[in-house]
């Protein structure tokens, strides 16, 4: 699979996301960045703006590690 990201600093930028986020939910930091690059990946495939790529794919997965 090739990375969804433009640069070294924005893969940097979304995986210190995804790790803060497990810290929040208090998951498995393993199983939140595996989610978090998922949504990301799924969400940057469609957008034309990535600017807020990060919270909505941070949302995604707070919701469905609520559920």
């Amino acid at each position: 699979m090739t990375s969804p990201y433009n640069s070294e600093a924005e893969r940097a930028l979304h995986h210190s996301q995804a790790i803060s986020l497990a810290k929040e939910l208090g998951a498995p930091e393993s199983l939140v960045i595996s989610a978090y690059e998922r949504e990301v990946a799924r969400l940057i495939a469609d957008a034309r703006i990535r600017d807020f790529v990060s919270v909505i794919a941070a949302k995604q997965v707070k919701d469905s590690f609520r559920r």
